[in-house]
């Protein structure tokens, strides 16, 4: 995972398009939308969970 470039945390993937770090923070889960994009929902502690769009696309 990485923030402004630089390496932060390394995750592993544990099912159901999630991922999760060493001590189960972060763990960052994938949703497929049905417009092609993907949303992430990234929880960095128990209180603070991040949400965002990216879209993909292939040439």
């Amino acid at each position: 995972m990485k923030k402004n470039g630089q390496l932060r945390a390394s995750l592993k993937y544990i099912g159901n398009n999630t991922f999760e770090g060493g001590i189960g923070f972060p763990k960052v889960t994938f949703e497929l939308q049905k417009d092609g994009a993907v949303k992430a929902v990234i929880v960095r502690t128990a209180t603070v969970t991040l949400n965002g769009m990216k879209y993909l696309k292939y040439n």
